[in-house]
């Protein structure tokens, strides 16, 4: 299957983890009946506040559906205001994430602690700061939230407030003790403080209150990268005049990158070595492919930069990055000057192939298969170069790759999982055309894919070319269950026509059963009229909706 099946297949079958778990208090929840979740407190009292794993606790549940009256009630009847229940999260952090402040002023007055969030999560401030919630934020400060509180990875309230682009935020953190210079660390080598990251995403009004809390306008990172130099790299040609009239250096390759061609001309004929890479591994080639002028990569080649080296740290080689800016000039320009096609050593980095291919830029296929670029190379990426044009609905792409003999079909190969999952009919009616199978392995079926994401239309298709409607994954779990989870109505009625089995069993659960557990009461009732019948039964069941 592709990297994205196997998460929704685990996210579609997550309530059958603890089957100990009271599910009828989740139905009430979803439906909103106070009256149902009262009744049901009472009769099972402290066994619906265990700390499980599994599903969500109620509280979480009641708080993410921004239920007041019923957390109210949970609340009263023991909840643990910072319970787990299955999520690194707590029910203050979910309230936080939202901007809901009468249920996080409800929450704290049960005693949730203002700075507790679970594991490696993240805190509430820093959730109240990625939603962009200025009064959430000064409510948790209020409360004695840390304003440089964060996760293992760095993460914390200031550096959120930069990415998102809220000045007003940034500014409650600082005037509350946020440190300026906080760095943000997602993943090894990469450190980040606010003011780049605020700067590579064109945050203005952000730039400026970090400048006049005393953020350092010339500083670097541990790439040797300074704010202005980020927003060059992202083209954001505002920010860099904005930071320059703030005394920023303008270095040659952020010239490079804003196409600047007489300042990078200067530079280099007062001997700039156009190989001599920056602290990030990035040479000016690089930079220079970001531009996409022709005219300014040709001059970098003429002044010996060489096509052909990759940026181990920062990012790929400069045929990867024209290729993932569609400068199909530039690719061809550096092509000529012998830059060769290989596999990208980088994982997170898709080779020129694939990023032409997700990007539906057929004439830059069309020139990388010209110079020997393989169609079945997923190199440090997950997925095939057909396989992204799929999941894209790149109808054009598609239809080249397979000319050139893109694989179909084989182990690990899904390219029509992937157009299934994202809906695209005519792509799927392609593959299916040239022999996908609508056959699957242990993940499921490509029927599972439409069937979860309520894609009716790829469905039909699907069962015209003979898919199973009753087929099974490895949890036993049927298009129908999948179907029925996630409240698709149209594609519930779609299954049964084609004879899907309307009480069929996932782990003792019925579709029915999951329609009710995930408060889908049109998609419940439908599969009533169909003969549909609950796994429980009496006071198990609980409310009936």
């Amino acid at each position: 299957m592709t990297c994205t099946r196997p998460l929704v297949f685990l996210l579609s079958v997550f309530p059958a983890a603890s089957s100990a778990a009271p599910y009828p208090i989740y139905r009430a929840i979803r439906m909103g009946s106070v009256a149902d979740v009262r009744a049901l407190l009472e009769a099972g009292g402290p066994a619906y506040f265990e700390d499980r794993p599994g599903p969500p606790s109620p509280l979480h549940e009641a708080v993410s559906l921004g239920r007041i009256a019923v957390a109210r009630l949970l609340l009263e009847h023991g909840a643990p205001p910072d319970e787990g229940g299955g999520s690194d999260q707590t029910a203050l952090c979910i309230a936080a994430y939202r901007g809901d402040l009468r249920m996080g002023r409800l929450l704290l007055e049960h005693g949730a602690k203002a700075d507790r969030g679970r594991g490696w999560w993240r805190s509430p401030l820093y959730d109240a700061a990625l939603g962009g919630h200025t009064e959430m934020a000064r409510l948790l400060l209020a409360h004695g939230a840390d304003p440089n509180g964060g996760d293992t990875y760095g993460r914390n309230a200031i550096t959120a407030a930069a990415e998102g682009g809220y000045a007003e935020v940034a500014e409650v953190l600082l005037r509350h003790g946020a440190a300026v210079n906080s760095l943000r660390d997602l993943r090894a080598g990469r450190d980040l403080e606010a003011i780049h990251i605020a700067a590579e995403n064109g945050h203005a009004d952000v730039v400026r209150v970090l400048l006049d809390h005393g953020a350092p306008v010339e500083g670097a990172h541990n790439r040797g990268l300074t704010p202005l130099e980020h927003a060059a790299w992202n083209g954001r040609s505002a920010m860099v005049s904005s930071l320059r009239e703030n005394g920023a250096d303008y270095s040659v390759h952020a010239a490079a990158a804003l196409g600047d061609i007489e300042e990078v001309r200067q530079a280099l004929r007062r001997g700039e070595d156009a190989n001599v890479r920056k602290p990030g591994d990035t040479s000016l080639l690089h930079w220079a492919v970001v531009s996409r002028r022709v005219d300014l990569v040709r001059l970098v080649l003429q002044y010996g930069a060489n096509p052909n080296r990759e940026a181990e740290d920062f990012g790929p080689s400069p045929l990867c990055v024209a290729a993932q800016r569609g400068a199909v000039r530039v690719a061809a320009l550096l092509l000529e000057a012998g830059a060769r096609i290989e596999p990208s050593r980088l994982e997170d980095h898709d080779p020129p192939l694939s990023a032409a291919a997700k990007a539906g830029n057929l004439r830059l296929a069309q020139l990388l298969v010209r110079y020997g670029a393989d169609v079945n190379d997923r190199a440090g990426g997950y997925r095939l170069p057909l396989e992204l044009a799929a999941g894209e609905g790149r109808l054009q792409v598609a239809r080249f790759l397979i000319s050139q003999g893109a694989a179909i079909s084989g182990e690990g190969v899904h390219p029509l999982d992937e157009a299934a999952y994202r809906g695209h009919v005519e792509v799927a009616t392609l593959l299916l055309q040239h022999g996908a199978p609508v056959t699957g392995d242990d993940w499921g079926t490509p029927l599972h894919a439409a069937a979860q994401q309520g894609r009716v239309g790829v469905a039909r298709v699907l069962l015209q070319h003979g898919a199973d409607p009753n087929a099974l994954d490895q949890l036993d779990t049927r298009p129908l269950h999948d179907a029925a989870g996630k409240g698709h109505t149209a594609m519930v009625s779609l299954l049964l026509e084609h004879g899907a089995e309307v009480n069929a069993l996932r782990w003792g659960d019925t579709p029915l059963t999951l329609a009710l557990d995930g408060g889908h009461r049109e998609t419940a009732r439908f599969l009533r009229r169909h003969g549909g019948r609950d796994r429980y039964s009496g006071l198990e069941a609980g409310p009936q909706y």
